[in-house]
């Protein structure tokens, strides 16, 4: 217990703070969604022992095929998302954060022509980083980014763009964390791939 509390004081002090709810996946259907275009209706995703996986069948529009993972992060804060993929197919992974729909409620909830008049588009809230570096291997793809101003009331996700991507896709330990400074030679919006 002792070690517990003298790692948490340890990691709060040095400003990491998990910003995801459930970035082990052990409660998929409450803090991840993926949303699937009719090309990709048949996809089956997996959440097992840690790891997110699927297989996309075809490269289309990014939109097209989205995970998306509620995440409530401080307008003008800098941010470092952080993931671990492998990624054996072809095409581009994007990563993204932004405004859309509340994708986590009740299902059957209908949205009246009143509502639906009010809802504003989605917006990115300046993360938008794409990469076509892809491995048979395990790679981690690091990103910092600055949260720009809200304009709608719509919630906030991270998201993962697999539209573009073919084949397997295997992701794990994805993570956000303020930052408090931006490292030297770091540009944000850029991803690196280690």
């Amino acid at each position: 217990m002792k070690l517990f509390i003298a790692l948490s004081m340890i990691f709060i002090a040095s400003g990491y703070c998990e910003l995801l709810s459930d970035p082990k996946f052990k409660k998929p259907e409450s803090n991840w969604h993926l949303r699937k275009g009719k090309e990709y209706k048949n996809i089956k995703e997996t959440y097992k022992k840690g790891e997110f996986t699927l297989n996309s069948p075809a490269p289309s529009s990014r939109i097209y095929l989205c995970l998306y993972a509620e995440a409530n992060l401080t307008e003008g804060e800098i941010y470092k998302l952080q993931v671990e993929v492998k990624t054996p197919g072809s095409g581009a992974i994007s990563y993204g954060y932004g405004t859309y729909g509340d994708i986590f409620a009740p299902k059957g909830k209908k949205r009246t022509k009143k509502t639906r008049s009010k809802e504003t588009k989605g917006e990115n809230l300046g993360l938008l980083a794409a990469t076509d570096e892809l491995s048979t291997n395990w790679k981690t793809h690091t990103c910092y980014f600055k949260v720009k101003p809200k304009k709608s009331d719509l919630n906030t996700y991270l998201k993962v763009f697999l539209g573009e991507y073919m084949g397997e896709f295997k992701m794990r330990n994805p993570s956000i964390t303020k930052v408090d400074n931006l490292p030297t030679s770091v540009k944000l919006g850029i991803i690196d791939v280690q």
